[in-house]
């Protein structure tokens, strides 16, 4: 509709702050009246982004008509903008990710991160996308290769029976995953525990409660979890305590939980478990840093424990190690080989 006058729709938002300038001939003109559609449900839900942080929201950008959305650099065609039920923003002072989380909780269905705005909207179908530049940052002190990582960066791939020089190939940054069992069977290899990435699950086959592998069913296992709010946690939890969140899990992977370090509670009963030194990759959390992807050679489970200590993680798993060990970061291949894995953490 042409905009006639400038009505309020909410207690902070007017009309003409989600309206769109007339483009005639591929040419903007604001000399002309703007026009706009919009939904309320959308109104009401970026009504609760600006109560709750009780400041101003900047660089609105709502309703496009069709040939204005044709201007936008690689604007989908298709967008909720053209039907009034996307916006664009952000808010001086408070980070993106927050305002990613935000939204999510309040009920947005579509949510985007963007490296100076959000996109939400009240689209049919939940997504979530991430697509700010890179933002990981590699180090490495001594012998410890560490990426820090967003939690919302994280994904995991499985299903598939790659070797490590094989995934060096396909992804810039990767380190092999949890544990998996070659089934004699149908001879191939299966991943062992709970992996979710964007909020599935990476196969099928971690409902198998009575499944007994080295004894790890049906114990609790260490788990590294990002729930879709961006929080993250990481305990020993049990197959029905996933269960019930399983819902609100982004991203997830199982190893042994270095704290506290106690594998034979674990289902882990060879001593050699926690003494045997090899290359070893562990995922760690840091208050302030973020993710910390870790890989270490000539390491035993304790060392590793003490390194995620020296990193000042006091939440960390350990992974798959050993031969399968296989990383590489800031796109640079720090230790790949012809081992065959069932499944990768990987980011951008």
């Amino acid at each position: 509709m042409v905009i006639d006058g400038n009505p309020k729709l909410s207690n902070d938002f007017w009309l003409s702050e989600f309206s769109c300038p007339a483009v005639i001939n591929g040419e903007v003109r604001n000399d002309l009246d703007r026009h706009v559609l919009f939904d309320m449900k959308l109104i009401n839900l970026i009504q609760k982004v600006r109560d709750f942080y009780e400041r101003p929201i900047a660089g609105i950008t709502g309703y496009r008509s069709i040939e204005y959305n044709a201007l936008i650099p690689g604007a989908d065609p298709n967008s909720y903008h053209i039907r009034g039920k996307a916006v664009d923003f952000h808010i001086y002072g408070v980070p993106m990710i927050d305002l990613y989380n935000k939204c999510i909780k309040l009920g947005f269905t579509g949510v985007g991160i963007y490296d100076t705005w959000i996109h939400a909207d009240v689209g049919d179908t939940i997504r979530r996308w991430d697509n700010r530049t890179h933002t990981s940052k590699y180090e490495k002190i001594g012998l410890t290769h560490i990426t820090w990582v967003e939690p919302l960066e994280l994904k995991a791939k499985a299903s598939f029976t790659r070797t490590g020089k094989q995934c060096s190939l396909r992804y810039s940054n990767f380190i092999n995953g949890q544990y998996y069992w070659w089934k004699p069977a149908d001879d191939k290899i299966y991943t062992i525990g709970w992996q979710f990435s964007e909020g599935e699950p990476t196969h099928d086959n971690f409902m198998q409660d009575d499944y007994e592998y080295v004894g790890l069913y049906p114990r609790k296992r260490g788990t590294f979890i990002v729930y879709k709010d961006g929080t993250v946690e990481v305990k020993n939890m049990a197959n029905s305590e996933m269960k019930k969140i399983r819902d609100s899990i982004r991203f997830c992977v199982q190893g042994f939980n270095l704290f506290p370090l106690d594998l034979e509670a674990e289902g882990y009963t060879n001593i050699s478990s926690l003494t045997r030194i090899c290359n070893r990759v562990a995922i760690m959390f840091h208050k302030e840093k973020g993710v910390g992807i870790v890989y270490r050679p000539f390491t035993s489970a304790k060392r590793m424990q003490q390194t995620a200590i020296n990193l000042g993680c006091e939440f960390a798993i350990g992974l798959d190690s050993g031969r399968t060990a296989n990383v590489k970061m800031n796109g640079k291949k720090i230790h790949v080989n012809n081992e065959l894995l069932s499944n990768i953490i990987f980011w951008r």
